[in-house]
């Protein structure tokens, strides 16, 4: 089952100071939207959520069986087919 993440209003934005973050046209955004963003120190993964869930969504990924993935490739020249010829283009039961 799939939840979404609601976003409280006393969430704040994280980044590091990598130059993507730190950037003018970033810092302008944020100050344009009245966005605060929490300060980061550099250098610190242990504090940084995205790179536990990377942790978490290598292990899951590590269990996929080598089959599932054969069976989505194999099913490619079944989908451009309903896609192109019996969806026209459009969206599919895939």
């Amino acid at each position: 089952q799939r939840r979404s993440l609601e976003t409280p209003s006393q969430m704040l934005p994280s980044h590091d100071n990598g130059s993507k973050h730190t950037a003018k046209k970033v810092g302008d955004f944020f100050k344009q939207k009245k966005i605060k963003v929490l300060n980061w120190q550099p250098q610190s993964p242990d504090l940084n959520l995205i790179e536990h869930l990377w942790e978490v969504m290598e292990r899951l990924w590590e269990n996929i069986e080598v089959q599932v993935c054969m069976n989505l490739v194999d099913s490619m020249p079944r989908r451009l087919q309903v896609v192109t010829e019996v969806a026209k283009g459009g969206p599919t039961k895939y």
